[in-house]
């Protein structure tokens, strides 16, 4: 009934064949035969033979019985045999008197008596069996709570085994604030001892600020307004310092005490927010000097424009500053050498700054001051100029010095200003104006300004259109010998004849074009419209002509990594041998970055072109290496030659310039020549050529053609007279 294991049958079996076997050898060992006596009345000895029997019986079979339960669960004999098999006793004693009582019966009756008897056996044994099936029964509900309750036991030790070993700090808080249990985690994140924590209030660990927001949440949790709660807060780490977690509350119940308790979790969050605070702050500071960006300056613009609005008398200004000539200290000392000027420039700059003020940094070397609470420009000027003099002192890299200087435009905010951009776009407009000043200054910004910016910008959008249109066109100016006057060749200059405005002055248009970049697409129209007027007054004068044309490059044209194959290209397309062009260059076009100058007009000096240094002596830096370059004329700029005869130390400059050339075995030009006294002078200092007012302006395509029509015609005749001055002079010989 037990059990459906043919082994537990088998030993349940032989315990009750062994127990039997034993029983009958005792009983006839010690009363013998007991038949006869079972037909007479009952005995003592039959009494006895009973309890002998059932006693035997018993201990047979309960010993065996109580070793195997031991054994299988590892208890004692004794304890197994006084929790499950003491009382069982009793039914084998009834069960003995029952077998005598029956036996006798059956002495005295026969058969009879055992007919009598089933039913009465029947009725034990259905009542035995339901008695079992209610132990049974019983047995199953007792095993069913032992496994519920070793269940529990396991998730209980499991449950604490995972709050104990949690790699998240856990703590379990009673209502009233108090830590009953904490974990080997939370310690360590808080790096306080698990006694500490234990022995006070588990709110005491909040730092002070997240307090008031910790408390409210924990209330609402016991009030069971929510389940569950999670929060960012900070603790207060052992050392004092703090730290960020995101917190998770839960209420649970204790069904033995019925009380309230919160569970709490706590990650450390710490560096993730020291993370994201390094991205917030990245987001609107410069990366390489740590001052404010375009964002946070806009911001704070705005929040200046926002306050100036509602309160007028508070004036704020905005300053821009870019630095003087930063390119030649990237381009010269490196990239690496700019960054620690523009570092040691932030931090010079951030010195000067009064409390409430804002330095950001746009980009490159440009910076924007952000002056709040003024008194007027005259207070905006004292701040620029003291801040001019510390950028100035010089900075020393190695064995390099490094003077700085810096531009700086000025705007006053007024309320006709309704966005921030406008206030930046005016002081971005007056710093501009600072460097054609002449730079290292700064210049307040007015209403003029703006419409000349506006006029510059349409300027830029119309010589755009003026390429696509063809509108520009070439003059040519003549450049002599000053020994005969006779001509040697022309400078093409480049004019703009305007649908609208008419002649455009070069002065108005060619700085635009250099501040654009259009200076690059127009200096190469320039190149093309001379080779195809070369090529036609060739076709014209049936001839190879005597003249060179020279042709002005700007400093953006020089810096082009295209610029040989370009002029190469061309010259090649329209059928002009190099030797028939002299290309201009400015001694700052050059300096922008030597090496890389030297190198390309070495290129287009070994191609055949001609080199011409133009304005010579307004530089300061390229005598050094005038003598790497491969230029084939100087040419004196005019301001040295219109000023010869009132000024001697101009005659001196000239003079030291064409001994310069005459050593270094290099043609001079003289610019600017304008009165007979000029060229006198020039001559008696040895120049080769003239160029200037004086000899012609600059002349249209058909004035140009008459003069080198007069140079073919005395070319020619020259030849004739040197060819009849052969004839004669053999015919002479001949009579002789």
């Amino acid at each position: 009934r037990f059990t459906t294991r043919f082994k537990f049958r088998a030993f349940n079996a032989g315990t009750m064949a062994c127990s039997i076997f034993l029983t009958v050898n005792v009983l006839d060992r010690i009363f013998g035969s007991l038949s006869g006596q079972l037909a007479n009345q009952l005995s003592l000895k039959l009494i006895l033979a009973a309890g002998v029997m059932a006693f035997t019986h018993y201990l047979g079979n309960i010993s065996l019985m109580t070793n195997l339960v031991a054994l299988r669960n590892g208890q004692a004999f004794f304890k197994v045999w006084k929790d499950h098999y003491l009382w069982t006793i009793v039914g084998y004693l009834t069960s003995a008197s029952a077998a005598v009582l029956a036996a006798s019966l059956i002495a005295h009756l026969g058969i009879y008596a055992l007919v009598a008897l089933t039913p009465i056996v029947a009725i034990v044994y259905f009542t035995y069996s339901v008695y079992q099936r209610n132990i049974e029964a019983s047995a199953l509900q007792v095993e069913q709570a032992e496994q519920h309750l070793s269940e529990m036991q396991k998730s209980e030790a499991r449950f604490f085994s995972a709050f104990e070993y949690a790699p998240i700090g856990m703590a379990l808080i009673s209502a009233q604030g108090k830590c009953v249990q904490v974990n080997r985690s939370l310690c360590e994140i808080l790096n306080i001892s698990m006694e500490e924590m234990l022995s006070k209030n588990f709110h005491s660990f909040c730092h002070p600020a997240d307090q008031l927001h910790y408390k409210a949440q924990f209330e609402r949790l016991l009030r069971e307004e929510l389940p569950s709660h999670q929060m960012e807060t900070r603790f207060l780490h052992g050392s004092g310092t703090e730290i960020w977690t995101i917190a998770s509350i839960s209420l649970i119940h204790d069904p033995q005490t019925q009380e309230h308790h919160v569970i709490i979790q706590i990650q450390d969050i710490t560096d993730r927010k020291r993370a994201e605070d390094q991205l917030r702050f990245d987001s609107i500071h410069d990366a390489l000097t740590g001052l404010a960006n375009r964002t946070l300056l806009i911001d704070r613009l705005e929040i200046a424009m926002s306050r100036a609005t509602r309160h007028p008398e508070a004036l704020f200004a905005l300053v821009f500053v870019d630095l003087d000539r930063f390119k030649v200290v990237n381009d010269s000392l490196g990239h690496l050498v700019g960054d620690q000027l523009l570092r040691e420039i932030a931090n010079r700059m951030r010195a000067c700054l009064r409390t409430g003020d804002t330095l950001a940094r746009l980009g490159g070397d440009e910076f924007v001051l952000l002056l709040d609470d003024i008194s007027g420009a005259d207070e905006v000027a004292e701040i620029a100029s003291r801040m001019q003099g510390a950028i100035g002192v010089p900075f020393r890299w190695n064995n390099h010095e490094i003077l700085p200087s810096a531009s700086m435009g000025v705007a006053v905010y007024d309320a006709s200003y309704q966005l921030a951009e406008e206030l930046l776009r005016d002081a971005d407009t007056a710093m501009y104006q600072a460097k054609a000043q002449g730079k290292n200054r700064h210049v307040v910004f007015n209403k003029g300004m703006h419409t000349h910016a506006m006029k510059m910008l349409e300027l830029e959008a119309e010589m755009r259109r003026a390429l696509e249109r063809d509108e520009f066109y070439m003059v040519y100016q003549p450049i002599v010998r000053l020994g005969n006057d006779s001509l040697s060749g022309f400078e093409a200059l480049i004019r703009w004849q305007h649908p609208e405005r008419g002649q455009v002055s070069p002065a108005d248009f060619i700085p635009i074009a250099e501040d654009t970049g259009l200076i690059v697409p127009i200096g190469k129209r320039v190149l093309e419209l001379v080779c195809i007027q070369l090529n036609e007054w060739q076709s014209r004068f049936k001839t190879s002509l005597p003249i060179v044309v020279s042709v002005n490059l700007s400093a953006k044209q020089v810096s082009q990594a295209d610029l040989v194959s370009s002029v190469a290209e061309i010259v090649k397309q329209y059928g002009i041998k190099p030797e028939q062009i002299k290309l201009e260059i400015t001694e700052s076009a050059v300096m922008d970055d030597i090496e890389a100058a030297i190198n390309k007009l070495k290129e287009l000096s070994n191609l055949g072109f001609k080199l011409s240094m133009d304005d010579f002596g307004t530089g300061y830096s390229s005598l050094s290496y005038l003598h790497r370059l491969p230029i084939h004329t100087l040419k004196i700029d005019r301001s040295f030659v219109m000023q010869m005869e009132e000024n001697s130390e101009n005659a001196e400059i000239v003079r030291t310039i064409v001994m310069l050339a005459k050593n270094l075995n290099k043609d001079v030009v003289a610019e600017g020549v304008e009165t007979a006294q000029q060229r006198e002078k020039l001559r008696e200092l040895e120049c080769d050529f003239g160029q200037g007012y004086y000899f012609s302006r600059p002349l249209l395509v058909k004035d140009a053609e008459h003069l080198i029509f007069q140079m073919m015609t005395e070319i020619e005749e020259w030849q004739h007279l040197k060819k009849n001055s052969k004839a004669f002079t053999a015919k002479a010989v001949a009579t002789a």
